[in-house]
């Protein structure tokens, strides 16, 4: 008796819409339904998931384009930008420490960089993984840059009336700089945000099913 199933921000890749995705698969395939599955998200790949459904027609539609022109610049660009040497570095499924310490020192590089340089309303969203990294980077940025960038935590235990109060708050002087984990992924317009930087890296639970614990309480890895 259902028509459309939505799934809204399903890039996000939680276990109930992985399991819900495969059941509605399996009940397209099975049934001929002719109820259609709707995905929405603003960060798909959508050329990644489009095999996911083969032997089903699948459509693709967009009409969002950006506001505003966009810019990439990948690690050896900003670091010719900042005049860092730049080390390439190895993808791996987990991050090691200095790699780790690699990326945050060339991140702090990048706001003394950005301090400078811009209007005060421009602000900076910077993602980081986890909440130790978040208050780490806020008490860098009150050490060395207090006078022209005005750090706002933001992880999950940070209560959303303060973010949203941030987004207000015009300051005449200083920019903003978020420093958020990977909760700013959700459908919030940052309207004052002009530069990202992003660290590469989240925080993810590890599952491994030699270990019987790690399903109960999977640990987190970078």
């Amino acid at each position: 008796s259902y028509t459309h199933f939505i799934i809204d921000e399903f890039h996000e890749r939680q276990p109930d819409v992985e399991v819900m995705l495969a059941l509605l698969k399996l009940a397209k395939l099975k049934t001929k339904s002719n109820f259609k599955i709707i995905l929405m998200s603003a960060s798909a790949e959508v050329h990644e998931w489009r095999p996911y459904f083969e032997g089903l027609k699948v459509g693709v539609y967009s009409t969002c384009k950006p506001r505003y022109p966009v810019y990439e610049y990948y690690a050896e660009e900003v670091c010719r930008m900042i005049g860092a040497f730049h080390q390439p570095t190895e993808v791996k499924p987990v991050v090691d420490s200095l790699s780790l310490k690699n990326r945050l020192f060339l991140i702090k590089q990048l706001l003394a960089f950005l301090a400078t340089r811009g209007d005060a309303q421009h602000s900076i969203l910077v993602f980081l993984p986890g909440r130790t990294i978040v208050e780490q980077m806020a008490t860098y940025i009150e050490k060395n840059h207090s006078s022209q960038l005005e750090a706002v935590q933001w992880y999950r235990d940070v209560e959303l009336d303060r973010i949203a109060a941030a987004f207000k708050r015009t300051n005449a002087t200083r920019k903003k700089v978020y420093l958020a984990t990977d909760i700013a992924e959700v459908s919030i317009t940052l309207p004052d945000v002009v530069f990202v930087i992003d660290s590469g890296t989240t925080k993810k639970p590890r599952i491994d099913e030699k270990v019987r614990n790690t399903v109960v309480f999977p640990p987190l890895e970078l």
